[in-house]
């Protein structure tokens, strides 16, 4: 039997991971080839979720194999430990595979699906957001910074904004009103962008 915990050194990153906890294997058919779901066992209930921030996204292939991971942040605790919550191997990147895994997710842990405070990131693929719109629609949906990132320098290129120092300007005014800690401070921020006065 498996098991695996993370060590978490920041809000942000993992470091050193070990086996420490079960692991359960659940094996589902489907039109795109054999999903392989891994469903981590956690010490909260499914009862007891709350104050979650998950985050979702297809991370890497191994050989012929894709690997989705759904991983959660715990936000009651002032650490937010960070954990994966399921894994999905998949031969193929098809909207029906992120429906089945949404799916499976969604019979496995319901009071998600009511959830008032829970949230998740992606990066904004059609599939994913159709599959966690259909089985969490209540769900707010965030698109992750990586992606707003890139998407704001495809932007600045197609305006001719080309200069290595002024798209990490325009980069740093983002991530300086992603920062901001409260709507007010946000509108506050964005105009003295606007008018040009951190400039």
């Amino acid at each position: 039997m498996q098991y695996g915990s993370f060590h978490v050194v920041s809000k942000t990153f993992l470091s050193k991971i070990s086996i420490l906890e079960p692991i359960s294997e659940h094996l589902v058919k489907s039109q795109g080839g054999v999903l392989y779901l891994f469903e981590a066992q956690t010490e909260a209930k499914a009862q007891d979720l709350g104050s979650l921030g998950l985050q979702y996204d297809t991370t890497f292939k191994l050989g012929d194999i894709y690997v989705s991971v759904l991983i959660v942040r715990y936000l009651e605790f002032d650490q937010e430990p960070v954990q994966p919550f399921v894994l999905m191997m998949h031969e193929r990147k098809t909207s029906e595979v992120h429906h089945t895994f949404f799916r499976k997710v969604a019979k496995w842990f319901p009071s998600l699906v009511s959830s008032t405070n829970t949230f998740i990131i992606t990066d904004g693929e059609d599939a994913f957001v159709s599959a966690i719109a259909t089985y969490f629609p209540n769900m707010q949906r965030y698109l992750d910074w990586g992606h707003i990132f890139s998407n704001a320098k495809r932007a600045l290129a197609r305006s001719m904004i080309t200069n290595r120092e002024e798209v990490a300007r325009y980069i740093n005014d983002l991530r300086t009103l992603f920062y901001k800690s409260t709507e007010l401070n946000y509108h506050e921020q964005y105009n003295e962008i606007l008018s040009g006065g951190n400039r």
